[in-house]
């Protein structure tokens, strides 16, 4: 009888130690460490805050853990010890090892596993989970001034659209600030830190130029990183490019990575003709067998072949004592456009945004932008309209080029979509005249030649919200002959026929162009156009000068555009054009 007493007494005990070690892990694990932890807070979604909020869980042992009887609860720090409820798990849900539980609002994307608003706040905010009086975990965000809102000291506040998340998951040195980093990219029911984790970084989807022209060399490049701990070997990412207009998907071409470490991004890139001209998407896929996070692995960016409708046609980059730094632009088509939502962008990619209004630029109209709108006005009067001040700060327009830079700096202006409509890379050697602005010569011709851009002559040293001192008007040509701005070209600097414009048009795209000045004897002084596949406008410019880049003696020149078309015939053309003699140095006065 003694053996059964003792051997249910053993079995009691026995019993009654397993229950009470059940509920020990349901909260720690052996160590002592929070078996669930708050591992990732969103509570700052960028834009709107309705909906997007969330709280993950993470179970960091490798047990399963019941959270019946736990209390999820959001703590306001403006005061002391004010907390509220913001969900209890009133029966059993269990939670795997190496599991994840998110807790957030209904717009969430992927959907939370239980739904609730938190209305967590920028810091000093903080959550907190318990069960019974315990409190289980604590974290606590941005600069404090109670106690009890953090473990040792509270997490860096996040930038709005950042979480705040352990790295690595689960990791819990009972200190706030060294456990949990911002992270970019919120990763709700996913490891923030993966062992396989490869992703494009933000923003780094582009093309080199910027703003193609149509059947130009052209480089698509994107930035990929190694997010997980695991180093990526030489081939083991492959980037897929693609170009998207309208229903219409094509293939740009696919390239494989290099060895990726977690130190540096590395860049992948493939070549690209584009054959239309007009606005398209480009999207980058990357490929990497066994990613554990694919949130990260697309990216997608307009970009426009041919300069859009407006056009940068003057820029005071480098103003008198006092003068307020501006941009005109140009409408060069038949059309109005909204400028609702444009911006203006320099080589930082500072922002200036025209106007969240509707805001129109009517057929060949200007507007001018500047960082001073009274004071422009006041030292230019006769512009009574078009002139606007963006909101948001002004971007830096450099007057010397630095570092190693071929340019001194680039104006961008961008519709409000992000597609560029033109792209100026400006260097002070473009302007040979102290303090005028820098004219554009042919809204036609390609705003990144340094041919199509002169000082301006006029007495007042800029043509604001007007034609430019030096613009050539000839517009795109007919087909029966070459179309030119003028036949005779004084390359003197005194904005008067410094150069000449030349304008073709062709039936079809695709042709194959040389466009060659010679001399009277054969002899080739210039190769504008050199075997380059166009679209069906041709257009040139002639400053005067032979290949080397001397001014040419004065004399008749001979201008021969041969054509290649894409289905074998052949056509040539011929003009002439008369250089007189210089008078002073460019540049003038």
């Amino acid at each position: 009888m003694g053996g059964g007493l003792f051997s249910l007494v053993s079995c009691t005990l026995f019993f009654f130690v397993s229950v009470f070690a059940s509920l020990l892990a349901g909260t720690h694990d052996c160590q002592g460490s929070p078996a669930v932890v708050i591992n990732e807070v969103l509570y700052d979604p960028e834009g709107p805050d309705d909906g997007l909020e969330f709280v993950e869980l993470y179970n960091s042992t490798d047990s399963l853990v019941s959270l019946k009887g736990f209390l999820l609860e959001t703590g306001n720090g403006a005061k002391e010890d004010d907390w509220k409820p913001a969900f209890e798990w009133g029966s059993d849900f269990f939670l795997e090892p190496g599991g994840f539980v998110v807790v957030g609002e209904e717009a969430l994307s992927p959907p939370p596993d239980f739904v609730t608003p938190l209305d967590l706040q920028n810091g000093p905010d903080a959550c907190r989970l318990r069960s019974g009086d315990f409190v289980v975990d604590l974290l606590g965000w941005g600069a404090h001034t109670f106690y009890g809102y953090f473990e040792t000291a509270p997490a860096e506040d996040a930038p709005s659209g950042s979480s705040v998340g352990r790295w690595p998951d689960g990791a819990d040195s009972d200190d706030n600030s060294s456990d949990f980093r911002p992270l970019a990219a919120p990763s709700p029911g996913r490891r923030n830190a993966c062992v396989l984790d490869a992703g494009i970084v933000p923003g780094s989807l582009s093309t080199n130029p910027l703003l193609p022209l149509q059947f130009e060399q052209t480089e698509v490049a994107v930035e990929i990183e190694n997010l997980g701990a695991r180093e990526l070997e030489s081939g083991e990412c492959v980037v897929e490019f693609f170009g998207v207009n309208g229903v219409e998907r094509r293939p740009l071409g696919s390239r494989a990575a290099p060895a990726i470490s977690g130190e540096r991004a590395e860049r992948v890139c493939v070549q690209w003709r584009p054959e239309q001209e007009g606005s398209l998407t480009i999207q980058a896929e990357l490929k990497l067998e066994g990613d554990e996070n694919p949130y990260n692995d697309a990216a997608a960016s307009c970009v426009r072949v041919g300069e859009g409708d407006v056009v940068v046609n003057e820029i005071r980059y480098a103003p008198a004592s006092g003068g307020p730094e501006w941009v005109e632009l140009l409408n060069k088509s038949g059309a109005v456009v909204d400028l609702r939502g444009w911006w203006l962008e320099d080589s930082s990619r500072k922002r200036a945004y025209l106007s969240p209004l509707t805001f129109t630029l009517g057929p060949e109209e200007y507007v001018v932008v500047t960082q001073d709108r009274g004071l422009f006005l006041e030292q230019n009067p006769q512009c009574r309209s078009r002139v606007v001040e963006p909101e948001g700060g002004w971007i830096t327009l450099n007057n010397y080029s630095s570092g190693g830079s071929e340019y001194a700096d680039v104006v961008c202006v961008k519709d409000s979509t992000g597609c560029h409509s033109d792209v100026v890379a400006y260097s002070e050697d473009w302007s040979t005249r102290s303090g005028a602005s820098l004219e554009r010569v042919s809204p036609w011709v390609s705003s990144r030649l340094a041919v199509n851009w002169s000082s301006s002559v006029s007495l007042d040293g800029s043509t604001p919200c007007g034609p430019n001192s030096v613009a050539e008007s000839l517009r795109p040509g007919g087909t029966s002959e070459i179309g030119m701005s003028s036949r005779v070209i004084s390359p003197d600097g005194d904005g008067l026929d410094d150069t000449v414009v030349f304008s073709f048009s062709l039936p079809a795209h695709g042709a194959k162009v040389n466009f060659t000045i010679f001399d009277c004897d054969g002899r080739v002084v210039r190769r504008l156009i050199d075997r380059r596949k166009v679209g069906t406008v041709v257009r040139a410019i002639w400053d005067g000068t032979d290949r080397d880049g001397r001014f040419v003696p004065p004399a008749v020149y001979i201008v021969h555009l041969d054509v290649a078309g894409p289905g074998g015939d052949r056509r040539s053309l011929k003009s002439t054009v008369v250089v007189t003699p210089r008078v002073g140095s460019r540049g003038g006065p």
